[in-house]
């Protein structure tokens, strides 16, 4: 895995003083690529590059990497999957004799040989690149489908930057740190900042599935080379032609077993998180079955958190090399100050944190692990996607005509008189009727679900509600699927699981220079787990079904069919005790400085009620302190 940077300059001539700087902006990545660097530029483009080596560890696969016939030249972060099959078709094909076994010179050729919109359509990988062709003067970005690798662009002057990550900015003559309202508004409600939106104003993130393409004298463009709803709008059509759940189970064992073998390929040592629960342990097996392998989970003192015991059970059944790590509040405490860094961009999932402490365990002894992520968005595995579908279904009940009027009247009287009037038979009146009646305000089962599993700080954000907001309402009301699960599901894989889930993976594990992949996420699954009939999903009354009966060809039931507890973090414990001074420190010093965001008020009032034992206020909390750090932290780099 790698880190990438470069610029170009629309008037066609470079800044000497950004070129100077080139060095420096690629340094900032040091931690994504901590084995080689390597950079080039010529009058109007300039790249740099840091690589972890993971393919080809020799230096015929250094970086900036030019091709055969010196029309292109390419930066790349990630992994081609399926580069030996590209590399026998331009052998075959073109008769190339290529100089390295890694799967950047067969990007590169495959680049040369027939264009960057085919190539993007071939690929099967997680990947985030840049391409200069010399001839014509054009610039092509791109990353992969499901959003693994983040690459960022902007806007300064007259020059298009682009990184891995923003931080490489930084030192580039003309970057400022002005802040993007928009982002930060999404930040505050989501916990992350979602779609293309960044903290900084002209900056963006490129959208999975997405490339851009920029030729001098003209503007920039982006386009879509893969569309993840034209995929799940299929299901439908695709399940009509019906499997059987066995021959199901059957196809995704043998696809599981394929897409495995090709991503345990490397040339340095190669680990895997284990959770102990269902997708790991699924991941770990099919592992096993390609040889020894090192495992690694972290465990909690909270017995109600720790998965520990699990995780020791499964690698015991299937005869790892396992570590474990029994993470302390002292640890967090170590970690938590270097948080913000490590993110670069607000991000508040607590989980960020045994995720870069598991991370940190597993790079003392590989430099590569596979990881269970992804499998719950795919295959049905949260709680809430049978909850709130269920939900829904009893809202559909009531004509649509009807929903609002009823809302007004249930939302007119006051909650404790529902607490009243139906103790006998609702015990939580008083909180579910209001809900009820917000949530009747929805338009569709997507936008019911964000107001459900809403984690934001409501009133302490003082950000107007402007383009995020209704950016927001056109993406949850305009899906047109036909099952609410399908629009649960979706909804999470283009939103959740790239700018939250593999987020959090990608930073806490690039931090520590290890390469993480994601088995679950391969083109192939996620085109297979599409055309699943819904029933294979969940299927009386359990979740991941599909993927549960493949695990248990491998391990028995017993060890696994136990509730599921994520990869959560006891922080309302920490929070209230060996953290509550490190919050206050920094309640104390940010929120003055923050005050154009957050009511500093209504934060402290929040503290306070939080300190008496107030329930629910533990994520907020945790989404302004992480913001307050990340403030303080960028303020030091200015």
């Amino acid at each position: 895995m790698c880190g990438l940077v470069g610029f170009v300059d629309q008037r066609g001539v470079l800044d000497k003083n950004a070129v100077h700087q080139l060095p420096e902006m690629a340094s900032a990545l040091t931690h994504r690529g901590p084995d080689q660097a390597g950079q080039w530029h010529e009058e109007d483009v300039a790249l740099a590059h840091r690589r972890l080596s993971v393919l080809d560890t020799s230096e015929a696969g250094l970086q900036p990497m030019s091709s055969r016939s010196g029309r292109f030249v390419l930066v790349f972060n990630g992994e081609i999957y399926n580069y030996r099959e590209l590399r026998k078709q331009l052998i075959t094909e073109h008769g190339l004799q290529l100089l390295s076994n890694s799967d950047t010179e067969v990007l590169l050729e495959y680049i040369s040989h027939f264009g960057v919109e085919k190539t993007l359509r071939n690929l099967n990988g997680m990947y985030a690149f840049a391409v200069w062709d010399r001839k014509e003067k054009a610039l092509f970005l791109a990353r992969d489908r499901m959003g693994i690798k983040p690459l960022y662009w902007a806007r300064r002057d007259n020059q298009i930057l682009f990184a891995s990550e923003t931080r490489a900015f930084y030192s580039h003559p003309a970057w400022t740190m002005e802040m993007s309202d928009v982002g930060l508004w999404d930040y505050f409600n989501n916990t992350y900042i979602s779609e293309d939106r960044t903290a900084f104003k002209n900056c963006w993130k490129l959208q999975p599935g997405h490339f851009l393409t920029w030729k001098r004298g003209g503007d920039v463009k982006v386009q879509k080379f893969w569309s993840l709803l034209d995929q799940a709008r299929q299901r439908p059509e695709l399940s009509a032609k019906c499997r059987t759940f066995k021959d199901s189970v059957a196809e995704l064992d043998a696809l599981l077993d394929n897409v495995i073998g090709d991503q345990c390929q490397s040339d340095v040592p190669l680990g895997a998180f284990l959770s102990g629960g269902v997708d790991s342990s699924t991941v770990v097996s099919f592992l096993r079955k390609h040889g020894q392998v090192k495992t690694f989970s972290i465990g909690y003192e909270e017995a109600d958190f720790d998965e520990s015991k699990e995780a020791s059970s499964i690698a015991g059944y299937l005869g790892t090399d396992h570590t474990d790590f029994i993470l302390k509040p002292s640890d967090a405490v170590d970690v938590i100050p270097n948080i913000p860094d490590i993110y670069d961009e607000p991000f508040a999932d607590p989980s960020q944190i045994p995720t870069h402490m598991v991370s940190q365990i597993a790079r003392k002894d590989v430099t590569v692990s596979l990881s269970g992520d992804g499998g719950d968005e795919l295959f049905a595995g949260y709680q809430r996607y049978e909850q709130n579908a269920a939900t829904w279904r009893n809202i559909e009940m009531i004509p649509t005509w009807g929903r609002k009027p009823l809302a007004g009247i249930m939302s007119a009287i006051p909650a404790n008189w529902w607490g009243f009037l139906l103790r006998p038979v609702l015990a939580d009146a008083s909180q579910s009727i209001p809900f009820y009646a917000s949530l009747m305000r929805n338009k569709t089962v997507a936008s019911y679900h964000r107001e459900a599993n809403y984690l934001g700080v409501g009133d302490a954000c003082i950000l107007e509600k402007r383009a995020a907001q209704d950016g927001n309402e056109l993406f949850y009301t305009n899906l047109g699927m036909r099952s609410a699960l399908d629009d649960l599901l979706y909804v999470d894989q283009c939103r959740r699981l790239p700018d939250c889930m593999l987020t959090k993976v990608d930073r806490a594990s690039m931090a520590c220079g290890l390469e993480v992949r994601v088995p679950l996420l391969d083109n192939r699954v996620v085109d297979f787990a599409w055309s699943l009939p819904t029933d294979h999903l969940i299927r009386n009354g359990q979740r991941k079904a599909v993927l549960r009966e493949v695990l248990a060809r491998y391990v028995p039931r017993e060890l696994f069919d136990m509730p599921k507890k994520g990869f959560h973090i006891p922080l309302k414990i920490w929070l209230s005790g060996p953290l509550r001074d490190w919050a206050e420190t920094l309640f104390d010093e940010g929120l003055k400085d923050a005050s154009e965001y957050i009511d500093a008020s209504t934060v402290r009032s929040m503290w306070a009620r939080y300190l008496q034992g107030e329930v629910g206020l533990t994520n907020p909390l945790w989404v302004v302190l992480m913001f307050l750090a990340w403030r303080q932290s960028l303020k030091a780099k200015a």
